[in-house]
């Protein structure tokens, strides 16, 4: 439980300090980067799954039919914001782009991912209800996009703050500690 409520919490600190850190230009410019918004998308919901598609039967003899079917789930899930937004970091990407891009796929993929497995292996994904769809939209809405939006209002009485401490800030957007807590919390 701990970890949970440490992993919300560096997430929400990571989404604040981009928001704050962020230009209202840059992150519009970001928004209409559209050639790379396809590119993610067509990454991540056509080329992943058509390759676990292709690539399901391999695994079957050696990891049985429920884990290679584990194996078209991890294939069909977009990857997560947080990740997107370290990587990006780290190689000194376009990080605006990257909160738009990574945030859009994540919030489709919360539409799509229940679809995919039913195309790909005829999966019943029926146990995930209309309820589940609005409480995880919901739930990314609170941990991403306020934080986000927090931050970038309050850019202008930041904004000094975090251009005079840039070690502090760039270690933590940088994510290594964000990284490590969302790994550990994943395992009970």
């Amino acid at each position: 439980m701990f970890f949970r409520w440490l992993t919300t919490a560096a997430i929400a600190l990571l989404f604040f300090l981009h928001g704050a850190k962020l230009s209202r230009q840059a992150i519009v410019a970001g928004a209409m980067h559209w050639r790379l918004h396809i590119l993610i998308f067509a990454w991540t919901f056509v080329v992943f799954p058509l390759l676990g598609w292709i690539a399901y039967p391999a695994p079957v003899p050696l990891l049985g039919r429920g884990l290679a079917a584990g194996v078209i789930y991890l294939c069909v899930l977009p990857g997560t914001v947080q990740s997107a937004i370290a990587f990006t970091s780290i190689a000194r990407g376009n990080i605006p782009a990257a909160v738009c891009a990574a945030s859009a796929s994540s919030m489709v993929g919360i539409i799509i991912t229940p679809v995919l497995p039913q195309l790909i292996l005829g999966a019943d994904t029926s146990a995930l209800g209309g309820g589940a769809l609005l409480t995880s939209i919901c739930k990314i809405s609170v941990q991403i996009l306020l934080p986000f939006v927090v931050g970038h209002v309050m850019r202008p009485l930041l904004a000094g703050y975090l251009a005079g401490t840039p070690g502090w800030s760039a270690a933590w957007t940088g994510a290594p500690s964000c990284s490590w807590s969302i790994r550990h919390s994943a395992h009970p």
